[in-house]
């Protein structure tokens, strides 16, 4: 695995979770129990979820395509919402 330096921060900060993985692992809950509030399986849910926080830590870590704002709140907002959409597509196919 090499240094993304132009993108995304793989690499970057040995031994640090990247902020984007903590920002999902505090939403994640939510996605869950939204899910199975839809009718989901919790064991489905969770399945739907990792994809989703799999989804998140290539596009805001290693591609470094999608960015969260600075605020904590904000970012919990975008990131939900990006976990959301995510799981509910996969649930769908």
């Amino acid at each position: 695995m090499g240094n993304r330096s132009e993108k995304g921060t793989v690499g970057q900060h040995p031994g640090r979770t990247p902020r984007a993985v903590q920002v999902a692992a505090r939403e994640a809950s939510a996605i869950h129990r939204a899910l199975v509030r839809a009718g989901v399986t919790p064991a489905d849910a969770e399945d739907l979820l990792q994809a989703a926080v799999l989804a998140a830590w290539q596009g805001f870590c290693v591609q470094g395509d999608i960015t969260l704002p600075e605020d904590d709140r904000e970012a919990g907002k975008v990131m939900r919402a990006f976990l959301a959409v995510v799981a509910f597509r996969a649930r769908g196919k």
